[in-house]
C-alpha cells in the first residue's frame, strides 16, 4: 500500500512491485514493473480504480520512482 498524492488528490494505491532481473549475456533482462490492484481515496478508502484507468501507466511510474529507486 503506497500513498502518493496526484493531481492535488491523495490515493492510496495497492499493488505489487516486481524488481525486475538483470541482463545476462544470454537473456535481456527483465525491467522493474508495479502492478496496480487498486486505487482508493480517504478514510473509507473508496475504491476509484476505474477512475483512474486512463492514468495507470503514469501512477505505476510515480510509484516505482517515489518508493524504489
Amino acid at each position: 500500500m503506497h500513498e502518493l498524492e496526484y493531481k492535488d488528490l491523495l490515493i492510496t494505491v495497492h499493488g505489487d512491485y516486481y524488481r525486475g532481473t538483470s541482463d545476462t549475456w544470454e537473456v535481456p533482462g527483465d525491467s522493474e514493473e508495479f502492478e496496480i490492484s487498486r486505487v482508493t481515496v480517504g478514510i473509507e478508502e473508496i475504491d476509484i480504480t476505474e477512475l483512474c484507468e486512463d492514468c495507470m501507466i503514469e501512477i505505476e511510474r510515480l510509484i516505482i520512482e517515489k518508493y524504489y529507486r
